[in-house]
This record gives C-alpha cells, structure tokens and sequence, in this order.
C-alpha cells in the first residue's frame, strides 16, 4: 500500500507545476494539517519529513486520488511513506514554487510562522543560502573541480540518466582542461556492467522468437527498446505478469516509447505463444482454439474463425485493466491522454489496451498499454536503474 502511495505522490513531484501561484485551497490544506496533533495524520507525517513530501501529497489528493481511490489501508503506515517520498528529488519548478509560497508570496510570514508553530521545520531561504555562497567564495589557491556532462543522444546505457559519453573537468587552478571518454571513466567497474540483451523488433511477431542475438541499436529519447533484467519486473508488475512475461538470456521483453505526442506514450509486454489463450479470455472474453497449427477464434456457436496473419484485440473492460496489472500500471493506464478522455465520454470500456495475436500458434504475442508520460518516466527508472 505504501508503494501506491509514494508512486501517485512520485508522478507529481516529477511533473511541472506554476512556480509562482498558490494551488487551490493551499492555505486551507496547509492550515488544517499544522492544527493536527504530532503523528496523527499522514499529512503530517510528510509535511514532518519535507515541504515537498507534503505538497506532493496534497497535489495527488486533490488531482490524483479520485481516479486511482488509494485504498484507506495504506495510511495505516505513514512512516514508511514518509521515508519512501522523502527521497524523491522534485521538480525545479516545485522547489521555485516552495521559495515564493514561503519566502516571496504576500501570505509568507503567516505560512512560516504557522509552521514554526505547529513545530515543524520552515523550508529553506535558497536566496539567502545562494547570497552566502556568493559572499564567501572558494580560495583561488585550492583547485575548482567542475563536472560537466556534454549531451549525447547515442549513448549505449540507458541507465545513465543524462547519455553523456564525455566528462570534461576543468580545473579553475591552473586553467587545463582534461578530456576523458566515459568508458575510460568508468573502466574500474566494466566488469560489473551488464551486457545488453536482445533488442525488442517486430520480428518477434511475424515468426518464431529469435534464438540469437539481434543487432542492438543505441536508444534515443523517442525508443527505449533496449531490453531490462529481468529480476526488475516484480518492481513493477504483480508476480503472475511476471512469471508470464517472455524473458533470454536474463532479459525480458518489455519495451517502452516516448514519442512527441505524449497521448502516444506506451508500454509494450511480448508473452510466450501459450500465453494467448489465457490473456485472450482474462481480458477480452475471447476464447482462441489451435487447430492445424493456426490459431482459430471460437464463437459462441461454436462456429471458428481463423486468424490470417494477425488481429488487434480491443474494447476490454477498463476496471478489469486495473486489477489485473497491479496499482503502477494501474495509476499510468488511468490517466493517460487517451483514457481520460474515455473517463469522460463515461466509457467502460478502453481502446488504450490492445493485444495483437498472430494466426500461426507458436508465434509470441504483444500487448500494448497506454501510459500516462510521467508514470511511464517512473517504470522506466524501476525497470532499468534497479
């Protein structure tokens, strides 16, 4: 339960926010929780660990809790909570936000001084902090040593967060500047870098899984598609998506996109071929037979329809979607561009899930689930820096 609480806590503190105005009913919120007793509540359990745990938290209950109905049973441990979102680095915007509610805004003295009261600790006055950096500056004598990663879209691991493939240190001492490539850098640990695994492709439908190692291609900000272990699937998903999911080699076949129309966000799984019939019935009430080696869908006469190349199944139950994948991808189905939009047509049933079945039995299968942009920011960390 704490999980699903620091991931719909997570989603907002990693996404933009107005870093100038007060969100609605903020003073009200903010009022009510320095008036609790001391560990009484979960809101002032984070607002004890950090402004941004607690204003994470009143953004996910007044945007994000009505869609995802966090259930009553996860405030039973506000402590863990507490010590999970406390680690979450925010957004600039939220920090710059913090400064001005805070530190600018005309209603800061009174916020400060409600906090002060209440005892828990007043954000810090980054201007200040910043003035007394400035006024105290580091000794001429002693070297600067300043790290600057130079982007690059072709780096090879997609665990390094900014693709850099270059260091470059400058020394504000004697003015030489020292260029290194980044396997040089980090060569005391090339033993413990894992080697990349298969790379997902369409191949994988259109004939029997590939037994040999494909070409592998660098990821770029558009294709994540480089396989991740394995072992990281239970961060993500529930134990029986995990068993199920097609893994090599120490890899399993999960692939993500992040295309520049964010309603296009997705997640893609690929299942072994005895996987179709079971996720055709669980999810669609579609009842698939083999005969003959092809893969037939059997109606409610009993009449059969052969697959000829492959068919996209859609229109699955929304509520059955949520359960069946567990609260992460739950909470990014949910709100993704094209399911709100469902969400307010009062539609039950969702085309943001497709699973494409190939007509010849042993060929894998594929589904695809729409995910909202930043929770699928979310499972790329936990399915690849893990």
């Amino acid at each position: 339960m704490a999980d699903t609480v620091a991931n719909a806590i997570e989603l907002f503190l990693t996404s933009q926010v107005s870093p100038d105005k007060a969100p609605a009913q903020f003073d009200r919120a903010l009022s009510i929780v320095c008036s609790s007793k001391p560990d009484e509540t979960l809101e002032r359990t984070l607002l004890q660990a950090g402004y941004h745990s607690w204003f994470g938290y009143f953004l996910a209950t007044k945007l994000y809790l009505p869609v995802v109905q966090i259930p009553s049973e996860a405030f039973n441990a506000p402590g863990a909570i507490a010590d999970r979102v406390a680690q979450i680095q925010p957004e600039p915007s939220i920090k710059q936000l913090t400064q001005h509610l805070f530190w600018t805004a005309r209603r800061a003295p009174e916020r400060r001084k409600l906090l002060e009261t209440a005892g828990i600790p007043v954000p810090p006055n980054q201007a200040l902090n910043d003035r007394s950096r400035d006024a105290n500056p580091p000794s001429p004598k002693r070297p600067c040593l300043e790290r600057r990663l130079i982007s690059n879209s072709r780096s090879v691991d997609p665990r390094l967060s900014s693709g850099a493939d270059s260091i470059v240190i400058h020394s504000t001492h004697n003015g030489q500047t020292m260029t290194r490539d980044r396997t040089q850098w980090q060569q005391p640990l090339s033993n413990r870098q894992p080697q990349a695994g298969p790379r997902i492709d369409a191949t994988a439908l259109n004939g029997a899984v590939p037994t040999e190692r494909l070409e592998t291609h660098p990821p770029d900000k558009n294709d994540f598609s480089q396989l991740p272990p394995a072992k990281t699937l239970l961060e993500v998903f529930p134990a029986h998506i995990c068993r199920k999911v097609l893994k090599e080699h120490g890899k399993a076949f999960v692939g993500m996109t992040f295309p520049t129309n964010e309603a296009e966000c997705c997640l893609t799984l690929t299942f072994p071929s005895e996987q179709a019939q079971r996720l055709a019935q669980q999810l669609f009430d579609v009842e698939l037979a083999i005969v003959d080696g092809r893969r037939h869908i059997v109606h409610e006469s009993d009449a059969h329809s052969e697959i000829q190349g492959s068919i996209k199944m859609k229109r699955a139950a929304a509520a059955r979607i949520e359960t069946y994948f567990g609260p992460t991808i739950a909470m990014g189905f949910s709100t993704s561009i094209p399911r709100a939009k469902e969400i307010l047509d009062g539609q039950a049933l969702s085309d943001c899930l497709c699973l494409e079945v190939g007509g010849k039995h042993e060929e894998p299968i594929r589904l695809t689930i729409m995910i909202h942009p930043m929770q699928l920011s979310v499972i790329q960390r936990k399915l690849w820096e893990n």
